[in-house]
């Protein structure tokens, strides 16, 4: 027997098919279309509207971000002689750079702000995309 939880509620799914609701606030059974429970007055309609809503808040703008630092760590600036640091010194903005290689701290840290900024782009181009897609049409 498996157990999945929607919608607030508990679905023990039993070989048959045959799916049993119970109230996660008190574990008694429950009928599939009732808006109450029956022993403890748990509002089963709204935990389902909080659960759908909970569901559908992933937050895009965490996956814009690492793609916009990503891309901004791609195109990060070159130094001279040497191109593109790498990640552990662009990460840390050069300051683990000792003697002559503390040139290109000023390389590391325009690579790093340049990380930061597209970072902060790409986390706010989701945004952007959903208020587009859920505002009203014009007449």
């Amino acid at each position: 027997m498996q157990l999945c939880i929607m919608f607030g509620m508990f679905y023990p799914q039993e070989a048959k098919g045959a799916m049993t609701m119970y109230c996660t606030q008190c574990g008694s059974k429950t009928s599939a279309g009732v808006q109450f429970c029956a022993i403890c007055g748990q509002n089963v309609q709204a935990t389902m509207q909080n659960d759908q809503r909970d569901r559908r808040e992933f937050p895009f703008w965490i996956v814009g971000a690492l793609v916009g630092a990503t891309v901004g760590f791609l195109t990060r600036p070159a130094a001279f002689l040497v191109g593109q640091l790498p990640f552990g010194i662009v990460i840390t903005g050069g300051s683990t750079l000792r003697g002559l290689d503390s040139l290109f701290v000023p390389v590391a840290q325009r690579s790093l702000g340049q990380m930061a900024a597209f970072a902060i782009i790409g986390g706010f181009i989701p945004a952007i995309v959903r208020k587009l897609r859920t505002r009203p049409e014009s007449k």
